[in-house]
């Protein structure tokens, strides 16, 4: 993980962060994309943030348990489209 984040540290569109809290990010935030299933989005929803998963594979099993009733998508089209009804 350490050496993906070094790959992208030089990318112009990414930002990354050292020593801030996720809750200080939560507060600045409107919508909040977690991926994977992270306690993160509990958070989110908790404060009443436009929440939902990200996660490329679909496993409905699993799905509906470990999301606890956030949205999950499961490609960039739902993603996308998610963002889009998200930032209304």
């Amino acid at each position: 993980y350490k050496e993906y984040l070094n790959k992208i540290r030089d990318y112009e569109n990414i930002s990354i962060l050292k020593g801030v809290a996720p809750k200080s990010l939560l507060d600045i935030s409107n919508s909040i994309i977690s991926f994977p299933f992270t306690s993160t989005a509990v958070i989110a929803q908790n404060n009443k943030k436009k929440v939902c998963f990200y996660k490329p594979t679909n496993i409905e099993h699993q799905d509906k348990t470990q999301s606890l009733g956030i949205e999950i998508n499961y490609n960039k089209t739902q993603l996308k489209k998610w963002i889009i009804n998200s930032s209304i």
